[in-house]
C-alpha cells in the first residue's frame, strides 16, 4: 500500500474516514498536529478518524528499522517524513497557483478583447463623425440628436445576441472560481460562540444611537424628507452600506460605524429613464481595489458607480453579482436569465414556462435558482446552462430563495393557498420527498435570512401597525427548525431590510427601517 501523502509504499497504513484515503502513519499524524484537516479534502481531521490497516496477510520486506545502525536510520527516516509532507504541501499550492492563474489569464486576455472593441468603436466614431460634419455643412441633422441633453455619459449598449451555448472559456472560468471560493469558505467558517443547547435572546444594543442616521440624512442634500427604499451590505466590511430612497435615485455608500457618508452618486431621469430601481448590489472591479455599487433598473438600465451605463434590451426583474470574478454578473428577465462578463453578453437561458418571481445565487458562484409564478424551484449550474434540479413546491408562486452557508440548504418562502405564507427549507444533498427539512407557516416571509452558521433564521414581518422580527433556531441534536415566538422584537416602522454582521463568534443583526433608523441588535446566551 502506498501512502498518498509520500507516494511511497507503507509499513503501517492507516485509513481516513472523511476522505477514505491510506497514510502513512506517521505522516499523516504530523499532518493533523500541524493543520488539522484531511490533506485530501481539506475536512476537519482527528487522530480518532484513522483507522488502522491489518497487513498480517500481506508478505512485507525486512524492515530498515531492523537494520544494526537503527539510531541513524530513524533520523534519515524523520528527515524523510518532513520531506514528503513540504513535498506534498507544495503541490497543493502549485494547483490551486494554477487555478488563480488561469482566471488571470483569462482576465487578461478579455482586457485585450475590450481593448480592440474600443478601438474599433473609435475608428468607427470618427467616421461617424466626418460623415455628421458633412450632413451638417448641408443642414441635414436628423431631429432627434437636438433632444439628446448635454450631460449624457457614455454608454456602452450589449445587443441581444443569440448566445444559446455556454463557451469552454468561460465553463472553465467559473469552474475554477468555484473551486477558490470552495477553498475560501473551509477556511473561513464562522464558528459562533453560542451552541444549540444555550438559551437565546435577542436584545437592542444601540437604542440612544437610532436615529443617528435619520439625523445625518436630514442634513444631507437630495436625501432630505425622503424614505430609504433599498439597502445592500459591502461585501468586505459588514460595516458599509448602499442605500437608495423612494423619491429620488440617488444613493450614497454609508458608514455605519463612523456614522459619515464616504460616497454619494446621483442619477437622474435622464440617465437611468423611467424605470424603477429593482437591484441594488456591489460587484468586484479588476481596475480598482474593492468594489463598485451596481444598480439595475425594470427598463433595462444598469448603472456601475458614477459614470458608466449598460443599457440591456430586455426589461429587468433583477441581477446577480458572481462573488469572486470581475466585471461578471447575471441578468434576471421575466422568463429567462442572461450572463455578461466584461459587460458582454455572453449566454442567454432559455424562454421558461411560467414567469420568475425569485431568485438567488449560492455562494460557490455555479448554483443559480430561480422561483417561479407557478410553484416551481429550478437549479441551473451556471458553468454548463443546464437544469440540474427541480423542486415542485404544488403551492402558489414563489417569492424568496436564499442559499445557507453550509451550502446544501436552500430557504423558500411561498405563497400558499390560504392567508399565510410558507417558509421551507430543502436539504439539496437529498432527494424528494426526504430533501425537506422544514415546513412553517408564516404571515409574511418576504424578506428572510440566514446566519452564516446555518443556525439562525431571521424572518421580517410588515402588518399595518405592526412590525418586527421573529427568528428561528436549529437544534442539531433533534435536526428540527424551532420558532422562538417569546422573542419577537418589534420595531417602529416598515422595515426595509435585515443584515447579519457575524465575527469572532459573535451573532449581531441590524435592521434598517422606513423611519431611516438603524436598529442594532445580537444574540445573547440567556442567564
Amino acid at each position: 500500500m502506498n501512502c498518498s501523502i509520500s507516494g511511497k509504499p507503507t509499513n503501517s497504513p492507516v485509513v481516513s474516514i472523511k476522505s477514505g484515503t491510506i497514510y502513512d502513519k506517521k505522516l499523516i499524524t504530523s499532518y493533523i498536529n500541524s493543520h488539522g484537516k484531511d490533506p485530501i479534502n481539506d475536512q476537519p481531521l482527528s487522530l480518532d478518524d484513522l483507522v488502522e490497516v491489518n497487513l498480517q496477510n500481506e508478505v512485507l520486506g525486512s524492515s530498515v528499522s531492523d537494520t544494526s545502525i537503527p539510531s541513524l536510520l530513524s533520523s534519515l527516516q524523520d528527515e524523510w517524513d518532513a520531506v514528503a509532507l513540504e513535498i506534498f504541501q507544495l503541490r497543493k499550492q502549485l494547483k490551486e497557483s494554477r487555478q488563480e492563474l488561469s482566471i488571470a489569464l483569462y482576465h487578461h486576455d478579455a482586457a485585450v478583447r475590450v481593448a480592440a472593441k474600443a478601438v474599433k468603436e473609435r475608428d468607427e466614431a470618427k467616421r461617424a463623425l466626418e460623415e455628421l460634419v458633412g450632413s451638417m455643412a448641408k443642414g441635414e441633422i436628423n431631429n432627434h440628436l437636438e433632444e439628446a441633453g448635454s450631460d449624457v455619459v457614455k454608454e456602452e449598449e450589449i445587443m441581444a445576441t443569440d448566445n444559446t451555448q455556454i463557451s469552454a472559456e468561460i465553463s472553465q472560468l467559473i469552474l475554477d472560481a468555484q473551486g477558490i471560493l470552495f477553498k475560501r469558505h473551509q477556511e473561513n467558517k464562522f464558528v459562533s460562540n453560542i451552541t444549540s443547547e444555550t438559551n437565546l435572546k435577542l436584545i437592542t444594543l444601540n437604542e440612544n444611537q437610532e436615529t443617528q442616521l435619520a439625523q445625518l440624512l436630514a442634513k444631507t442634500p437630495g436625501c432630505k424628507n425622503s424614505k430609504i427604499s433599498h439597502v445592500s451590505q459591502n461585501p468586505m466590511n459588514n460595516e458599509i452600506f448602499l442605500i437608495t430612497f423612494e423619491k429620488n435615485h440617488n444613493c450614497i455608500e454609508y458608514d455605519s460605524e463612523k456614522n459619515t457618508i464616504i460616497n454619494k452618486y446621483s442619477f437622474t431621469k435622464k440617465t437611468v429613464g423611467d424605470g424603477n430601481l429593482v437591484s441594488l448590489n456591489w460587484i468586484k472591479d479588476e481596475e480598482e481595489e474593492g468594489y463598485k455599487p451596481i444598480l439595475a433598473f425594470s427598463n433595462g438600465v444598469v448603472k456601475i458607480g458614477d459614470h458608466q451605463t449598460i443599457n440591456i434590451k430586455n426589461s429587468l426583474t433583477g441581477l446577480l453579482v458572481h462573488p469572486l470574478i470581475p466585471k461578471f454578473f447575471i441578468a434576471i428577465n421575466d422568463y429567462n436569465y442572461s450572463i455578461y462578463y466584461q459587460w458582454d453578453l455572453l449566454f442567454q437561458s432559455e424562454q421558461l414556462e411560467s414567469q420568475i418571481s425569485s431568485f438567488d445565487l449560492h455562494m460557490d458562484g455555479n448554483l443559480l435558482s430561480l422561483g417561479l409564478e407557478n410553484g416551481k424551484i429550478l437549479l441551473y449550474e451556471l458553468s454548463k446552462g443546464l437544469v440540474v434540479s427541480e423542486f415542485n413546491t404544488e403551492l402558489d408562486e414563489v417569492i424568496n430563495l436564499k442559499f445557507a452557508h453550509n451550502g446544501y440548504w436552500l430557504l423558500a418562502s411561498v405563497n400558499s393557498q390560504n392567508s399565510n405564507q410558507k417558509l421551507i427549507v430543502y436539504n439539496l444533498r437529498k432527494s424528494a420527498p426526504y430533501n425537506i427539512v422544514a415546513s412553517l407557516d408564516f404571515k409574511d416571509t418576504s424578506l428572510v435570512k440566514i446566519d452564516k452558521s446555518s443556525q439562525l433564521i431571521v424572518l421580517r414581518y410588515n402588518e399595518a401597525d405592526d412590525h418586527g422580527l421573529q427568528y428561528l433556531r436549529y437544534f442539531k441534536k433533534t435536526k428540527t427548525w424551532k420558532l422562538i415566538e417569546q422573542d419577537i422584537v418589534k420595531i417602529e416602522d416598515y422595515i426595509v431590510d435585515i443584515f447579519f454582521q457575524q465575527e469572532n463568534g459573535i451573532n449581531q443583526l441590524v435592521a434598517i427601517d422606513h423611519s431611516n433608523k438603524l436598529h442594532k441588535l445580537e444574540f445573547v446566551a440567556e442567564k
